[in-house]
């Protein structure tokens, strides 16, 4: 069999860009509604950026993790260690204090889903299910 023509990959992949642009966006404007809870990291004016994670910084981060896995949503915390004081890099010999805003972050970051198989309605049930999170409690 002959391989697909690189044209079609590239297709593909401007879908898959676009997808995750376009979803990312729905998550900063329904985020921006709750920025007593969430906040957005802040966004490069005429800059294109297509998201590999989309992380937010949010109050209660754990019990809100808790209340999004419960609900079927598969939420992540991507870095819960600092770089600097991860086993790997402890030749460099950094120690805690050595960066505190990295050590904060890893207290309150959290990893929203996005990806192109998402549709937009469960990208409207994450939405809607962390609302309902921060209306709650």
């Amino acid at each position: 069999a002959r391989p697909a023509p690189a044209w079609r990959y590239a297709c593909q992949a401007a879908s898959t860009a676009e997808k995750r642009i376009r979803y990312a966006a729905m998550y900063d404007r329904a985020f921006s509604e709750l920025s007593d809870h969430i906040n957005i990291p802040p966004r490069r004016p005429n800059a294109r950026r297509v998201f590999h994670l989309y992380m937010v910084e949010a109050r209660r981060r754990d019990e809100l993790l808790a209340f999004l896995i419960d609900s079927g949503v598969e939420a992540k915390i991507h870095y819960p260690i600092a770089l600097h004081l991860q086993k790997g890099l402890a030749h460099l010999g950094y120690k805690k204090g050595d960066f505190p805003e990295s050590e904060r972050q890893t207290s309150c970051i959290i990893t929203f889903p996005l990806d192109e198989f998402l549709t937009e309605d469960q990208i409207q049930y994450v939405i809607e299910t962390v609302r309902r999170f921060y209306k709650t409690r």
